[in-house]
């Protein structure tokens, strides 16, 4: 029986992590429909790793590297062209585990108004990592909502998550439109959720499993992470001061006068190339101030 899910991933340059995953995706005790890979301009064999190896998905390399959120953009673009109800948005570098999905699309079935499910994440020394955001009361349009209204059936209200293994209803995608491919990397998955989730409820469902290859010291750090990578924090700040502005003036003076100046003393406290991490801060923040990207709808087929 089909079920209408699409599994989505956006990859770059990480050939064995995706083999990984794709193969936990295949493997999947409640199969999704199709597999969408979005490869943004991969030059180490990705394209003919996959199309070799698993020619059941259906391969889509970007023209440019549009990022993950870019990526991920298009993904669900295709996927609701497609005509699938769900999306199963997965990062290239996370290996469902074998029911992960299952227990996805059953709680999707059990809860009420869904927008999104995500899965519990761990890292590779079995930590939590990737945790969705939890407040005690969560407001989805006009009702207020108890996290915990739906504990026995194994699922809390969160408010949003990351993509790494949130399934997406289409419904949701109707009405929020699809993520912002400007953010580039960082943040995409937090404001989209986000979004979702002041109409539709999302859950966290406890028993969908998915292991995220990283390490929780590997989580980026102005301070010890590598000079080639600085410029992804212009994105980060960017996109955080985008992002807290929606929220509200207190987030955004919170983000502004806390956040933001803890980054500026890290950048100053490297070992290495100081002013340039501090001008990335700086920039971000400068960026976010004028940064106003446009949320683009999905075309609604019309009812007949």
């Amino acid at each position: 029986m089909k079920l209408g899910v699409a599994a989505v991933v956006v990859t770059r340059d990480r050939r064995e992590k995706l083999a990984m995953c794709l193969d936990g995706i295949l493997g999947q005790t409640v199969p999704a429909d199709e597999v969408i890979l979005l490869d943004n301009c991969s030059t180490d064999g990705t394209e003919d790793m996959v199309t070799r190896h698993y020619p059941s998905v259906t391969y889509v390399p970007l023209p440019e590297n549009i990022g993950g959120a870019g990526g991920f953009h298009n993904g669900v673009r295709i996927a609701y062209e497609h005509g699938h109800h769900w999306y199963w948005l997965m990062d290239d570098d996370a290996i469902p585990d074998p029911d992960a999905l299952e227990h996805l699309v059953n709680a999707g079935v059990v809860l009420p108004d869904v927008g999104f499910l995500c899965s519990r994440i761990r890292d590779l020394a079995g930590k939590p990592v990737n945790l969705p955001a939890v407040r005690s009361c969560v407001q989805t349009g006009s009702q207020s909502h108890a996290f915990d209204e739906f504990m026995d059936r194994g699922a809390i209200r969160v408010v949003n998550c990351t993509f790494v293994s949130v399934l997406i209803a289409r419904a949701a995608v109707e009405e929020a439109g699809l993520p912002i491919k400007e953010f580039f990397i960082y943040g995409d998955d937090t404001e989209y959720t986000e979004r979702i989730s002041a109409k539709h409820s999302g859950y966290y469902v406890h028993a969908s499993c998915a292991l995220h290859l990283v390490h929780q010291e590997d989580v980026i750090n102005l301070k010890l992470v590598d000079h080639v990578r600085l410029d992804r924090f212009m994105y980060q700040v960017r996109n955080c001061f985008y992002l807290n502005r929606k929220r509200g003036g207190c987030e955004l003076m919170w983000f502004c006068g806390g956040t933001v100046p803890v980054m500026m003393i890290k950048a100053m406290r490297r070992k290495d190339h100081r002013l340039r991490a501090f001008l990335y801060v700086l920039l971000g923040l400068l960026r976010g101030i004028v940064f106003r990207p446009r949320i683009i709808e999905v075309r609604v087929p019309s009812k007949r």
